[in-house]
């Protein structure tokens, strides 16, 4: 991984985030990881926090989750890995009946103790999160291997900033389906080793610009 691939990402007024060349995960150090993740979040933010409160409630393709969940949803596992989880609560399966195993029982924690503090005040502690997580990564010894406690129990570091790089990017998708705003992901084989290069083109009225750019890991399994 190239030193540039750990650039500030610059935000585009859709909420688009520009990455430079886009990075091979399966590839990547803790550096490359940590850039790919905080492009992703920071494109997650910049897009919802464009929508405003009118797209805040808007329902996600997640069963029971809107936007504003969605973002309550990365805060809740970032803070998990920043050692600083939301405190413990009972989840009435009544109330919320997509809640249906142990994991998505967690999940839904984050989600509920933010159900009703107000859009920006929810978007300003993801920005924090985002920021006290990337810094905590900028000091981070570059081993992928190293195991860690994460969402799923004890993971390699690397195998977890992966998952998080994808969650977020996939949170990202559902709330662009959500707000109409969707990308185009052009795919760009690798049969050799199995990757797949994925690029997002964001639409914007008649302005089309790129952003939103991730190399996911795995076999290409169409767009």
């Amino acid at each position: 991984v190239s030193s540039t691939a750990a650039e500030t990402p610059a935000p585009h007024p859709n909420g688009a985030v520009q990455l430079g060349e886009p990075m091979p995960l399966d590839d990547a150090g803790v550096p490359g990881l940590a850039a790919a993740w905080q492009g992703a979040a920071e494109s997650m933010l910049n897009l919802v926090r464009a929508a405003g409160d009118s797209g805040w409630t808007v329902p996600s393709s997640c069963p029971g989750w809107s936007v504003g969940d969605l973002i309550a949803h990365l805060i809740g596992i970032e803070l998990m890995l920043l050692g600083r989880p939301d405190d413990p609560m009972e989840v009435d399966q009544t109330s919320r009946p997509h809640v249906r195993s142990t994991f998505s029982r967690y999940t839904e924690i984050a989600v509920m103790h933010r159900l009703a503090t107000p859009c920006g005040a929810v978007l300003g502690e993801f920005d924090a999160v985002i920021a006290e997580r990337a810094a905590q990564l900028g000091v981070t010894p570059d081993d992928t291997s190293v195991e860690v406690l994460g969402p799923r129990g004890v993971m390699p570091l690397g195998t977890i900033l992966r998952m998080r790089t994808f969650d977020t990017w996939m949170h990202l998708q559902d709330a662009r389906r959500a707000l109409q705003l969707p990308g185009v992901l052009l795919r760009k084989k690798r049969l050799r080793n199995r990757r797949v290069q994925v690029h997002v083109e964001c639409h914007h009225g008649d302005q089309r610009q790129q952003g939103d750019r991730l190399v996911a890991q795995g076999p290409d399994q169409g767009a």
